[in-house]
């Protein structure tokens, strides 16, 4: 397969430009549009969330755009204001082609990143967007993603965050032992699992994390100030290994090769997720015998690029 400079197969970004032009032209004929987008300004909307703050998790929408939202929805209706919220997604990955070419990026992320923008266009074209309130979680992560500030890996999604200064109180020695391994200053790539892109689902298994996290090393070698990765999961809990044994693996792989652990308690959230899809874990839990309890892990840059460079070469695919 012939390449793009950039290392995108040829024509990707040709086909994000034409998606994001042919989304335009949806959004903006919908009923009741021109109306809206005459009293609405969508370009200050899009101006102010191109300035969101660095660093700020994907989850972070402004007051001024939750207010919008609902104003719209009070005035016109709910498919006004979810067809703004498209309208939206569109215009900032219609904006950020030239910004994606030129990004800090491996091939492989870049191009990952180009198929989510892509699948994301592909449900406005489909009419898929009753999801698309500020308040709910998939939205949020397709606008970081549109945004670019959130990117996509392949088994998760990442987002740059702060040295994580808060687990001071939980543990003390760890975090002075990171602080030492990577600097107080080093910003960390946060992951993501988003279970609404299955493509990255397909990849949630011991194979596909090997994959992103080695795909990760080479992002790490081209952001020397980055401190490494870090994520807070149910299922980075330790219990795990006898609980559900063939998910051991996503605590394993951390926590065999240099990683931190840092136990976050149990909530709620974390009970639900982690029995919803599983009966064995759901009668464990209700039988007394398991607490779903969510850890966040961290993995230093310098364990991991020991790590990613002890593996043997991966056998190359077929073309």
């Amino acid at each position: 397969m012939n390449t793009l400079p950039d290392g995108l197969p040829d024509g990707s970004i040709e086909a994000l430009k034409q998606s994001s032009d042919e989304c335009q032209t949806l959004v903006t004929a919908a009923a009741g549009a021109a109306e809206v987008f005459e009293k609405y300004s969508l370009d200050a909307v899009l101006a102010r969330v191109k300035q969101y703050p660095k660093h700020s998790g994907y989850d972070y929408v402004d007051t001024q755009t939750v207010q919008l939202f609902d104003t719209i929805e009070q005035a016109h209706g709910e498919a006004a204001a979810l067809n703004f919220s498209a309208a939206l997604l569109v215009g900032l990955i219609h904006r950020h082609h030239g910004a994606l070419t030129a990004a800090p990026l491996t091939d492989e992320v870049r191009q990952w990143t180009v198929e989510n923008l892509l699948r994301i266009l592909t449900l406005i074209k489909a009419g898929n967007i009753g999801h698309m309130r500020p308040n709910q979680d998939q939205f949020r992560k397709e606008l970081a993603s549109a945004n670019l500030t959130l990117l996509c890996a392949g088994a998760q999604k990442i987002t740059k965050v702060k040295f994580p200064r808060g687990l001071i109180k939980t543990a003390p020695l760890k975090l002075i032992r990171l602080a030492v391994s990577t600097g107080p200053t080093a910003t960390f790539y946060e992951m993501h699992t988003d279970s609404n892109d299955e493509n990255l689902m397909k990849d949630f298994n011991e194979g596909g994390w090997t994959a992103f996290y080695r795909r990760f090393v080479d992002q790490l070698k081209l952001e020397p100030t980055v401190g490494g990765v870090l994520g807070s999961s149910w299922f980075f809990d330790p219990a795990l290994q006898t609980v559900s044994p063939r998910l051991a693996y996503l605590w394993n792989l951390i926590m065999d090769n240099g990683g931190l652990s840092f136990c976050m308690g149990s909530s709620s959230s974390d009970i639900d997720n982690a029995t919803v899809t599983s009966k064995t874990r759901k009668a464990k839990y209700e039988a007394g015998e398991y607490l779903p309890t969510k850890y966040k892990l961290i993995w230093p840059r310098k364990a991991m690029i020991r790590w990613a460079e002890s593996l043997p070469e991966p056998t190359p695919t077929a073309s």
